[in-house]
């Protein structure tokens, strides 16, 4: 007989969320078997069952954590019997984990069946595949507890994309709740105070840039620790005043994350307004709005990029929070609506020297224009944009 389990599977999710499911204990549950797994190295747990005379098990699953490499490998012994100390299968358990295109391909290896756990073996065989597609159905199907902080148009259309894709949002702009009451009936999302926020999965905020000192005093130090946050905001100096500390070379949204004593990912802060309540297209659409997403988290950035397709976008790692000043305004991919291969030559190219001066002649064009008749004139910014931000468009 075959004495080897081996299948692969190749699905849209990202590698960080795939392993957040092989690896959590509670996530395992949902696909697999009630467990006390751990992430630890030699770690001893259990899967547990209903016992299976028919296949001489007593439902217990006795495994220890062999190997494991964060995000690509995880190996551990799965012995099994028909009751304490008499374990008559004893297989090692492989994952392997990998980029595949914009989602990962998953691998699987058990090995060490022996004759005598043939009846197992063509159970295990059909059932890992069983539940390996509920897991991925899991992460597909996932819905996400979202809090907004900020109601501007951008929160506002965020709220919109977010309740359209079956999200549980809540949202906060300064003071009381209650003063957004249409925006709550339009989109059921619910309207509470900033600090009922803080134990969101996920916190977008979208508030003007100068405004972030004020809203650390509330929140700093007490956001979740599960929380992803994501900043969307963006420095100007004519709006937010100078910054000392940007001024002198601080990244924007390292100065966020240091406020609000909390990790963030940049994203959405490089798309604009009209652009991103109008211009969602379908995933898979040719010439699909691409964004740029920077962070040190690698969980954080395919949640916020998975964020980012239910809005209606493609999405591009551009690495870690440090170097997001590619994404800052007056770099090549800033609010110029480029597709994806434009938006991987754009940031190739983007140089930090002169930005800021790139930045304030971009927004002579604005400052120039009726705010209160944005649609009217979205398309010649983003034209402008792109002529002076020195975007890529060939491909």
């Amino acid at each position: 007989m075959n004495t080897e389990i081996k299948n692969e599977w190749i699905y849209d999710q990202a590698p960080a969320e795939v392993w957040e499911y092989l690896t959590q204990s509670e996530l395992l549950a949902q696909w697999l078997m009630p467990n006390n797994f751990k992430l630890e190295q030699d770690h001893e747990f259990q899967f547990r069952i209903n016992p299976i005379p028919s296949l001489d098990l007593d439902g217990i699953m006795y495994c220890k954590v062999i190997e494991f490499i964060p995000l690509k490998k995880l190996v551990y012994s799965w012995k099994a019997g028909p009751r304490e100390g008499v374990l008559t299968m004893d297989t090692l358990v492989e994952w392997n984990l990998q980029p595949h295109g914009k989602g990962s391909k998953l691998s699987l290896i058990q090995t060490g069946f022996k004759p005598e756990n043939y009846p197992i073996f063509m159970s295990m065989t059909t059932g890992w595949d069983k539940n390996v597609k509920k897991m991925f159905n899991l992460i597909t199907g996932k819905k996400l507890n979202i809090g907004v902080i900020g109601v501007g148009q951008m929160g506002a259309s965020l709220i919109r994309q977010y309740a359209k894709a079956g999200h549980t949002v809540r949202f906060a702009s300064s003071g009381a709740a209650g003063k957004h009451k249409a925006l709550a009936a339009e989109t059921s999302a619910k309207e509470v105070t900033v600090p009922e926020l803080m134990d969101a999965d996920v916190l977008i905020v979208s508030i003007p840039f100068k405004e972030i000192p004020a809203l650390a005093k509330t929140i700093a130090g007490k956001i979740a620790a599960k929380t992803i946050v994501i900043d969307t905001t963006n420095y100007y100096p004519v709006r937010d005043g100078k910054i000392e500390e940007i001024e002198n070379g601080m990244v924007e949204s390292v100065w966020v994350a240091q406020h609000l004593q909390h990790p963030v990912i940049k994203a959405y802060n490089s798309i604009l307004a009209g652009s991103l309540a109008e211009a969602g297209l379908p995933s898979g659409t040719p010439d699909r709005i691409a964004l740029p997403v920077s962070g040190d988290d690698l969980l954080a950035k395919s949640i916020a990029a998975r964020l980012i397709n239910d809005s209606g976008f493609d999405s591009m790692d551009i690495g870690n929070l440090q170097g997001s000043w590619r994404q800052e305004p007056g770099s090549p991919g800033y609010c110029t609506d480029l597709n994806l291969p434009q938006l991987k030559n754009s940031i190739a190219k983007a140089e930090r020297k002169g930005l800021g001066a790139k930045r304030e002649l971009a927004l002579q064009f604005i400052l120039k224009q009726d705010p209160n008749q944005w649609m009217e004139w979205h398309a010649d910014c983003v034209s402008n944009n792109r002529a002076i931000f020195e975007s890529e468009l060939t491909v």
